[in-house]
C-alpha cells in the first residue's frame, strides 16, 4: 500500500498507509480534526521504510525521568520503560511524523 501525506492545522504533517482505491481522508486520521487533506508526496521518499517500526537508537534515552518527560510529550511513540528490556529507553517510530517528533523533541536533525 503506498503512503500518502496528509497536512492537518493540528498535527501537520501526517504519513498514512492507505489503499489506492480509498478515498481521502475527511478528517485527520492522527487527531480526528475536520481541517486535513491530502498532499502529494515526496517522490524520493523510502516507502519501505515504515514496514516495520523504527528502533531510534542513536536518541535512547537511559534515565527514567528522561523516559516519563518523553512520554508525556509525545504520548503515541511507543518507548520502554522496563530495565529488562533490552529497547530500554528507545523510541519505536511507525511513521515518518513520529520519526521527525522524536528528533524534534530530542533536538536532532534527519540527515536522509
Amino acid at each position: 500500500m503506498p503512503i500518502y501525506v496528509y497536512r492537518c492545522k493540528n498535527c501537520g504533517v501526517v504519513d498514512h498507509f492507505q489503499h489506492m482505491r480509498e478515498a481521502s481522508f475527511k478528517a485527520c486520521p492522527g487527531c480526528g480534526s475536520g481541517d486535513c487533506h491530502r498532499i502529494p508526496a515526496p517522490t524520493n521518499t523510502p516507502h519501505r521504510q515504515y514496514q516495520t517500526p523504527i528502533e531510534m537508537h542513536s536518541v535512547g534515552m537511559c534515565h527514567p525521568e528522561e523516559i516519563e518527560a518523553f512520554k508525556r510529550a509525545l504520548p503515541g511513540v511507543p518507548c520502554s520503560n522496563d530495565v529488562k528490556d533490552p529497547s530500554y529507553g528507545v523510541p519505536f517510530a511507525r511513521s515518518r511524523a513520529e520519526k521527525l517528533a522524536v528528533l524534534k523533541y530530542t533536538g536532532y536533525q534527519e540527515n536522509n
